[in-house]
């Protein structure tokens, strides 16, 4: 069994690869979780976030390796999709692996998948890239003053990193993350 994580949810995937169920982001954050505990083998540990100046209070629910945080936008406020992920480790649960479509894990080298991509790399220890972008939401962000226009297209996407994850585990290295529109700088 495994996970292959995409723009707008996660693919479900029999050992021999084929998709059984998809899980999307959009779901009803208490069917994800159900979902995808069943997947994981459990029930996650829950953390109950206040919020900030710049974040709406949210409900993290992780297993080890994989953490969902449904953030909690007032009635009339939808910014994004209902849930996003983040996974840390290319196994979670009891044996599940965790992927790209391209085959990319948590863990695996990050500079030498940008090179595969084509994607600028850096070195600084914030490099992030779309590993894979999914269908335009609204059109690309261009600016008025000198008619340019942001690089990467106003889309969900999975976002591959070495942010660590928000863990200080020096067993985690590169990330796989979504959805994450970089048309816009966050979701």
């Amino acid at each position: 069994m495994g996970i292959v994580v995409r723009p707008e949810h996660l693919e479900l995937v029999n050992r021999s690869g084929a998709v059984v169920d998809t899980l999307s982001y959009d779901a009803d954050a208490g069917v994800f979780i159900d979902v995808l505990g069943g997947v994981l083998g459990g029930a996650p540990d829950v953390e109950e976030r206040r919020g900030g100046h710049e974040w709406f209070p949210s409900t993290a629910d992780r297993w080890p390796g994989v953490q969902v945080v449904d953030d909690h936008e007032p009635d009339g406020v939808s910014a994004d999709m209902n849930v996003s992920v983040r996974f840390t480790h290319p196994i979670v649960g009891n044996g599940i692996s965790v992927s790209t479509v391209q085959g990319f894990r948590p863990g695996d080298d990050l500079e030498a998948f940008a090179a595969e991509l084509g994607e600028e790399w850096h070195g600084s220890g914030y490099d992030e890239f779309p590993a894979e972008t999914g269908p335009d939401i609204a059109p690309r962000m261009c600016f008025e003053w000198d008619g340019s226009c942001v690089e990467y297209a106003n889309a969900n996407a999975v976002s591959v990193n070495l942010w660590g994850g928000g863990t200080t585990d020096p067993t985690v290295t590169s990330v796989v993350s979504a959805p994450w529109n970089f048309g816009i700088g966050h979701v």
